[in-house]
């Protein structure tokens, strides 16, 4: 009986600091504490919830979701690396135009050779469109670099002595065969190609890439013009390359030689605006020539430069 009592009185003490504190620390204040705890997160849910989203947000901010049945990946980019990436995917699916097509499936295939899912596809809002305006704009690129390294080597035969320099007209012949001949690995689904460029979605950038191809083939021929003759010259070196483009891709003669024949004969065109423009120059400083020689004339028949003296 002595031995039960005594556990009794030891468990009684026990329990009793439990309830007067652990370790010292009164439980009221422990209670005080949770309470002021969960009185916050009810006071503020929104705020605790609204900050573990904008957390996550801002760690997924800069990805890209590309998924699917055939796998899925997230990809962090910016703005710069997300232009890299659509020219990464575009370059690759060059590759596959020969056997898909100028189409989605070529995105596809292209997107599936850089590592990444074929929903990769979906950074192209124009489809198959984006894919020939980015062929295009990288042929402009292309043509332009062969322009400024020609030029380099005209102005060093210059300064060499060498007297030899091409004409306005041969320049701009040249760089319309060179920039034709750019399309020759897509020669056979180029059809297909200028086809999408006359869609609504497609027209204004095809436009546009146009006029920086001509633009950049008469600046480099030396074309200086401000006026009318400016949009006249552009207008008709693009009817000029629309024509042999046209002209090429019914072309089965050896190494497209009938496209050059022609683009030849059309030249001429060229050729009659770059001498109108020297004829309409030389006019003008005729007419000016007689109508001072005209006007010192009648001054004389009247008198007035006697006058003068």
């Amino acid at each position: 009986m002595a031995t039960c009592s005594a556990i009794r009185m030891v468990l009684h003490r026990q329990v009793g600091l439990v309830r007067r504190g652990l370790f010292g620390f009164p439980c009221r204040l422990l209670q005080m504490s949770s309470y002021n705890l969960s009185s916050e997160e009810k006071q503020n849910p929104a705020d605790s919830r609204n900050e573990e989203f904008d957390s996550a947000r801002s760690e997924s901010a800069n990805k890209k979701y590309f998924g699917g049945d055939d796998g899925a990946a997230f990809i962090d980019v910016d703005e710069d690396q997300d232009t890299d990436v659509r020219e990464t995917i575009l370059n690759a699916a060059l590759e596959h135009v020969d056997q898909l097509g100028w189409s989605p499936e070529a995105i596809e295939a292209g997107a599936r050779a850089v590592g990444l899912s074929a929903m990769a596809e979906g950074m192209f809002p124009r489809g198959a469109g984006d894919l020939v305006l980015h062929f295009t704009e990288d042929c402009n690129v292309r043509l332009a670099d062969h322009l400024v390294s020609q030029s380099r080597s005209a102005g060093e035969e210059k300064r060499s002595g060498v007297p030899l320099q091409k004409s306005s007209q041969i320049i701009i012949r040249d760089a319309v065969e060179v920039r034709l001949r750019m399309l020759i690995p897509f020669i056979d689904h180029w059809p297909q190609a200028m086809g999408l460029m006359l869609l609504p979605q497609n027209a204004p950038d095809a436009m546009k890439n146009v006029a920086y191809l001509v633009d950049e083939i008469w600046y480099h021929a030396g074309d200086t013009s401000t006026d009318i003759n400016w949009y006249t010259k552009r207008g008709v070196l693009a009817g000029l390359y629309g024509a042999t483009e046209l002209y090429m891709v019914t072309d089965r003669s050896s190494d497209f030689e009938d496209t050059w024949s022609f683009l030849d004969r059309r030249m001429s065109d060229i050729g009659l605006l770059i001498g109108a423009k020297e004829t309409l120059e030389k006019a003008g400083s005729d007419a000016a020539e007689l109508l001072s020689a005209a006007f010192t004339t009648v001054r004389n028949m009247s008198g007035l430069n006697r006058r003068n003296r």
